[in-house]
C-alpha cells in the first residue's frame, strides 16, 4: 500500500466515523420525548467526545504523539458526559485513568530511551513475551473479578451480566491503553476485544452514539493492527505510513 492511499483510507474513515457518531447521536435525542437543557448537554458532550475519540484513533494509527494531548480532552468530556449520564459505574473511572496515562504516554513518547529509538527519533514499537502476557493475563482476570463484585455491591446495573461486561471492558480497556504508552502491537489485540464487547454494553443503555463509535473503533483497530505490522516490516527501509 502506498502512503496517497494510507491518507486516502484515513481521510475516508474520518468522514464515515463522523456520520456514524452524527446518526448515533440523532438515535439518542429520538429516544428524548421531551429533552431538557440537561439532556441536550449530554448530547453535545458524548457528541464531542466521540469525534475525539476518532481523532485519537486516526492519530493512534499513524503513530502520531499529538494523540494523547487529543485523549486528554476527550476523556475530559466523557468524564463530565459518563458521571451525569451514564449508569455503568466503571465507566467514568476508565475516562479518569485513560487522563492518567495519557499524560504518562505523552512522556514517554517524546522521551524515549536511546535504545527504543528509531532513526527519526521516534519510539520502536515492541512486542510482549510470553511472559508479560502470562503476568498481564493474571492482573486482567483478578481486576475483572474486583470490578465485577463491587459493581454488584455498589452499582445500578440491570443484570449481574452487564457488570461482569462493564468490569471485563474496564480492566481490558486500562491494560490496552497501558499498552499504548508502551507503545506495545499487542494492545490492538485488546482494543478489537474491549471494542466487540462494548458495542452491546452500549446498546443495553441506549446509548448510540457510543455504540456507533465503538463500531468504528473495531473496524480502525484492525487497520491499524495492519498499519503497525507494516511499520515494523518496512522500518529498516525507512517507508513508514505516516
Amino acid at each position: 500500500m502506498t502512503k496517497n492511499n494510507h491518507h486516502r483510507i484515513l481521510l475516508l474513515s474520518t468522514l464515515i466515523g463522523i456520520l456514524l457518531v452524527s446518526y448515533g447521536v440523532f438515535l439518542d435525542f429520538s429516544n428524548f420525548t421531551d429533552p431538557t437543557s440537561k439532556d441536550l448537554l449530554g448530547l453535545v458532550l458524548s457528541f464531542v467526545a466521540s469525534i475525539l475519540g476518532i481523532i485519537f484513533v486516526i492519530l493512534e494509527v499513524q503513530e502520531k504523539t499529538s494523540m494523547f494531548m487529543t485523549g486528554i480532552i476527550g476523556s475530559l468530556c466523557s468524564v463530565l458526559y459518563l458521571y451525569f449520564w451514564s449508569p455503568l459505574l466503571w465507566d467514568m473511572s476508565i475516562a479518569l485513568v485513560y487522563i492518567i496515562l495519557n499524560l504518562y504516554g505523552l512522556y514517554y513518547w517524546t522521551h524515549p530511551e536511546q535504545k527504543r529509538q528509531r532513526e527519526d527519533h521516534s519510539l520502536n514499537t515492541k512486542r510482549l513475551t510470553l511472559k508479560e502476557w502470562f503476568n498481564y493475563l493474571i492482573i486482567c482476570i483478578i481486576g475483572i473479578i474486583v470490578l465485577y463484585y463491587l459493581g454488584i455491591l455498589w452499582g445500578k446495573y440491570s443484570s449481574p451480566l452487564q457488570a461482569a461486561t462493564d468490569a471485563t471492558t474496564t480492566i481490558l480497556a486500562i491494560l490496552a491503553q497501558w499498552l499504548v504508552t508502551k507503545k506495545y502491537l499487542e494492545m490492538w489485540y485488546l482494543w478489537i476485544l474491549v471494542n466487540i464487547i462494548s458495542i452491546p454494553l452500549y446498546m443495553s443503555i441506549n446509548s448510540y452514539a457510543y455504540v456507533m463509535v465503538y463500531i468504528y473503533y473495531l473496524v480502525m483497530s484492525f487497520y491499524g493492527l495492519y498499519t503497525w505490522k507494516q511499520n515494523m516490516s518496512l522500518i529498516k527501509n525507512k517507508v513508514l505510513f505516516k
